[in-house]
């Protein structure tokens, strides 16, 4: 019989929220890896976002082919993925929609932030 490690958690977890505010012209990654960095934190999920990113850059699969997409001034209504560090680097993906008709739905690769985009991360509190 497989033998398996057990352990017993007397404590309750914390799951604790962070909203996070961009100036203009701030880079999206590489503020969040360094809000991740300064917090000791190691992993988090992006739960919503509201405000406009003034440039970036999506991929996106459409019709058996992949597409990346450049974009300027455009509002984000929904995001969603996790985000992870490890040895000092973020990695892992950001899931993005555009308010728009005909939206922009993708992970996005790259992007600076407009005057007050927020975005709001979950992570569990040690």
């Amino acid at each position: 019989m497989v033998q398996m490690d057990a352990i017993i958690i007397k404590e309750p977890i914390k799951l604790s929220t962070n909203l996070l505010v961009f100036d203009e012209d701030d880079n999206v990654y590489l503020c969040i890896e360094s809000y991740l960095n300064e917090n000791k934190i190691t992993k988090c999920k992006l739960i919503e976002c509201s405000g406009l990113l003034k440039e970036g850059t999506v991929n996106t699969f459409e019709r058996s082919s992949y597409k990346k997409i450049d974009f300027k001034d455009k509002e984000i209504g929904r995001v969603s993925g996790e985000l992870k560090i490890e040895k000092g680097k973020i990695i892992g993906n950001m899931k993005i929609c555009s308010n728009e008709r005909k939206p922009i739905i993708g992970t996005l690769v790259s992007a600076k932030a407009k005057q007050d985009f927020s975005l709001k991360i979950s992570y569990l509190k040690d």
